[in-house]
This record gives C-alpha cells, sequence and structure tokens, in this order.
C-alpha cells in the first residue's frame, strides 16, 4: 500500500531543512485524514485507514480550499466553474478534451514537423469515466480515469504560491491512437473579443499573440514555454505549465494547449519516421484567475502594460523550480545498501539567507568558479551570483507580504556570513567586468534585466 504524506513545510530561500517521520502509537483516528469518494462505480474499495465513500449519481459536485470552490460536472467530472473571494463574479470555465486527426488527401500529412488537421477538433468520448474524489484538510483533489488521459484537478489550503491556483496534472498515453492529437481546452467567460492572447518569449518576456481567421489553425498555434495569458477588462485568466506547450485561441475566451500526439507516418522533413513512441508522459499546469484593480478597469488597453501579474511571475517559478525532497536512508532498514561515511555529523538544517530577496528578482544561480589554473574539478576563491529582476503588472494584487524594494540588494544582508568584502559587477558570460561594490553596498537592478555578480570567498 502506498500512502501520500501532506505538511506545512516553511523553508527559508536557499536552505535545507530536515524533517523526520515516526510512526506514533496512538488510538486510532482518521479525524487528519482524506475522504475518498468514488463517483461512477459499481462498489466502492474499502479501507480500515481511510473514509470511504461511494456517491449515487449526480449533475455536479465541488471541492473547496480557503481560496477556491471548484464545481465539476457529476457525469464526466470536468471542470465547470470557479468562484473566489477575490473574484467579483462567478467565472465559467470547462474543461475539456479533444482530439485532432490529419488530412487524408493531399502531398503531405501530419508529422513530426508539420500539423495538418483535416478538420476541427472532436470531443472525446467520456463515457461515464471513473471519478475519484479525495478531500483533505490541506487539499481536495479530483481524478478522472478517462481512455488517453488520467485528469487531476488539484486545491490547496497552502499560504504558500501552491495554493494561488488550480493545479492540473495530466497523466498521458495516447498509444493506442492512430495519427490522432490530444488537446486541452479551457472555454471561459471572459470577452476577449479580438482573441488577443499572450505568450512568453523562453520565460523572460511576454508578446502579443490574435488569431487570424485568414490563416488555417496550423498558422495560429504558438509556442507557450512557461506563461500565456489573456484578458477582459476584469479579470485574466493566466495559464502556467512546467514544459514547454503549443497553444491557441480559436474563439473569445477559449484558451486550448497541445499536449501530445501520434503520427504514424514521416512528414518528408528529415525525421524518416513517425512519432510512434509515446509512452506515460506527465504534464503539470497551474490556473491562476485574476481581478484587476477597480480603478484600472475602464482603461483602454494600450495604457495597460503587457506583463504577467507578480503573482504569476511567482507562482510560475514555484511550478518550474519545486523544493527538492531528498530521502536520506537508514542503513538497518536498508541493509544491503552501501552508505559512505554514514556516521558523519551532519547537521540538520543550512540557511545562509539573511534578509530575502525582493519579490521582483530571482535569483538565477549561484555557482562556484573554476580555477583559472585549469586543473579539473579544482575550484576557485570566488562565485558567480546571477540574478534577474522581474518585469510585472502592478495593477494586480500580490500574495502574502511581498515587498520589491525597488529591486535593489545588499550582498551583506542576502548573504551575511559568506564571502567577502568587495562584489564586483560582470558581463553574463563573466570575460567582461564592470563596476565594484562593497559588500554593504545596495545594488539596484535594471527592471526586466538580468545582472552578474562576482563575489570573493572571505
Amino acid at each position: 500500500m502506498v500512502l501520500q504524506l501532506l505538511f506545512y513545510a516553511d523553508l527559508p530561500a536557499v536552505s535545507l531543512t530536515t524533517y523526520s517521520i515516526h510512526v506514533v502509537e496512538t488510538e486510532r483516528s482518521i479525524s487528519h485524514r482524506a475522504i475518498v469518494k468514488f463517483l461512477n462505480i459499481e462498489s466502492a474499495p474499502s479501507s480500515q485507514d481511510f473514509l470511504v465513500v461511494r456517491l449515487e449519481p449526480q449533475d455536479q459536485f465541488s471541492i473547496k480550499s480557503d481560496y477556491y470552490t471548484a464545481l465539476f460536472s457529476g457525469s464526466n467530472g470536468m471542470l465547470k466553474k470557479i468562484t473566489s473571494p477575490s473574484l467579483a463574479t462567478e467565472l465559467d470555465i470547462q474543461v475539456k478534451f479533444l482530439k485532432y486527426g490529419t488530412k487524408t488527401t493531399g502531398k503531405d500529412k501530419s508529422g513530426a514537423y508539420l500539423f495538418l488537421p483535416d478538420a476541427e477538433a472532436k470531443e472525446i468520448d467520456y463515457n461515464k469515466p471513473e471519478i475519484v474524489i479525495v478531500e483533505g484538510p490541506l487539499m481536495s483533489e479530483v481524478i478522472v480515469m478517462l481512455k488517453d488521459v488520467e485528469h487531476h484537478v488539484s486545491l490547496k489550503n497552502s499560504p504558500g504560491f501552491d495554493g494561488a491556483g488550480i493545479e492540473m496534472f495530466n497523466l498521458i498515453n495516447i498509444a493506442s491512437e492512430t495519427n490522432k492529437e490530444l488537446i486541452m481546452r479551457f472555454i471561459t467567460n471572459i470577452t476577449n473579443e479580438k482573441q488577443d492572447f499572450y505568450t512568453d518569449l523562453n520565460g523572460l518576456q511576454m508578446t502579443k499573440r490574435r488569431y487570424i481567421k485568414k490563416l488555417p489553425i496550423q498558422g495560429n498555434v504558438y509556442p507557450v514555454t512557461t506563461m500565456a495569458y489573456f484578458e477582459d477588462n476584469s479579470t485574466r485568466f493566466t495559464f502556467l505549465t512546467s514544459h514547454s506547450v503549443g497553444a491557441t485561441c480559436l474563439q473569445p475566451g477559449w484558451f486550448e494547449v497541445f499536449l501530445d500526439r501520434r503520427l504514424n507516418q514521416d512528414d518528408n522533413r528529415g525525421l524518416q519516421q513517425g512519432i510512434t513512441d509515446n509512452r506515460d508522459t506527465p504534464a503539470y499546469f497551474r490556473i491562476l484567475l485574476e481581478q484587476r484593480f477597480s480603478r484600472f478597469k475602464n482603461l483602454p488597453f494600450k495604457e495597460i502594460s503587457r506583463y504577467p501579474s507578480l503573482l504569476a511571475h511567482q507562482a510560475s517559478l514555484a511550478l518550474l523550480h519545486p523544493i527538492f525532497v531528498l530521502v536520506r536512508l537508514d542503513r538497518d532498514a536498508e541493509p544491503n545498501v552501501v552508505l559512505r561515511n554514514p556516521d558523519a555529523p551532519l547537521k540538520s538544517s543550512f540557511s545562509p539567507v539573511g534578509l530575502e530577496l525582493p519579490c521582483d528578482v530571482h535569483l538565477l544561480n549561484l555557482r562556484t568558479l573554476p580555477s583559472p589554473s585549469g586543473a579539473l574539478y579544482l575550484p576557485s576563491n570566488f562565485s558567480a551570483l546571477f540574478l534577474h529582476r522581474l518585469g510585472f503588472d502592478c495593477n494586480f494584487n500580490t500574495w502574502g507580504q511581498c515587498s520589491t524594494q525597488n529591486g535593489t540588494v545588499s550582498i551583506s544582508n542576502l548573504f551575511p556570513n559568506l564571502f567577502g568584502n568587495t562584489v564586483e559587477e560582470v558581463s553574463l558570460s563573466l570575460m567582461y567586468t564592470g563596476n565594484k561594490f562593497p559588500r554593504d553596498a545596495h545594488i539596484q537592478l535594471p527592471a526586466m534585466e538580468i545582472v552578474t555578480l562576482k563575489l570573493s570567498q572571505r
């Protein structure tokens, strides 16, 4: 049996924290455990560890967190509506899975480099799939078992950025299909009448896209590396992804994402084979619904800056850079595993950061530079710190306690016990040097820029 343990963890920046899990012999109680509900099944499995409930057929059901309430269809388990105290109105947001075929006439067909659909996408046949509803004190989740997709939607009661949106996870495998491309479509009541939407360019800035009717569908699909959004005067829908996908907006209020494709023929563009190596493919997404400040609702869009909100930046970074979980092996529990120096006096925690960075500054990298002598694997006495100041739209609320400090950074405040007395600004390639600062200087980062600082050891 596999169990999932959830608990709050408040970790300082760039830190290492150890948590120990112990079995405590107490009276059996399931009050802190999740309730598992099943829908569209004949009989629910039994469990001594969790409260298991079989639900009768119903038109709709919902899950809740401290920040959102999500309403789902009782027949197919797909999301229908989102409500939140931060939204002035209910937001209709339907999720659908559809499939494109490929052209059957002409010289070319869809392949590794070509997308040539035969017609508009057709919705998949749900046929009353098995639905699992998990409701717990920290997270509630809906799991829908479709033919080609295991679809998860979860809400978290977390004060962190993982609680700021609606999380989606799809486990995809279309190996049983022939010449099909699977997409996930969001249909909302957000009125972007001109079908404008924005996608990121390698995670650094956003660019405007618009559906052009005279172009075929394949001419209106654009790459999304980390995020995309569309909006009207009051509400913004932001889509965050953990991996690159293709996306388009075929109708006002629509947004669709390409998930996977299986194509049996070569498209004569150099690969010399089709796409037939499909496996179980995980895909993690996060949806943000944000309300624009009322004083900005009636401004023409041309007067509003085109940037993600600060919340979108932080939620995207949390999705792209999850906490690393390292499991320390117990040599008594794992007798066949050889541990190197298992009795070493390891610290239970490590936290070098004093005052954390401003909310609009992202630590891209901090690495020790190699020795100039050319000897392999020998470190030098210098480290390189790469900082990126994010550009954001300030017409939306932030999340929790957040300060931007006008983009200023002090190494003495950031790392009070590390590095020497001087800081040198260098180019991104580390080849060219610039200004030098004392470690207690407040260095201001230009907006939307990446700044590299060369730090010496003490």
